[in-house]
């Protein structure tokens, strides 16, 4: 099962959309630890 499958990320997923309907949930491939980490895997800055 996915992380995107489950109930608390669906919930945080639909308050995201009910702010802006443009947001959305992905799942990394690699662990992010920081938000540098993260803005690494989806190729944006900080």
């Amino acid at each position: 099962m996915t992380l995107l499958n489950k109930e608390p990320v669906k919930r945080a997923e639909k308050c995201l959309k009910e702010f802006d309907e443009k947001l959305s949930v992905v799942e990394l491939e690699n662990s992010a630890k920081t938000a540098l980490d993260a803005a690494n895997s989806l190729n944006c800055e900080v």
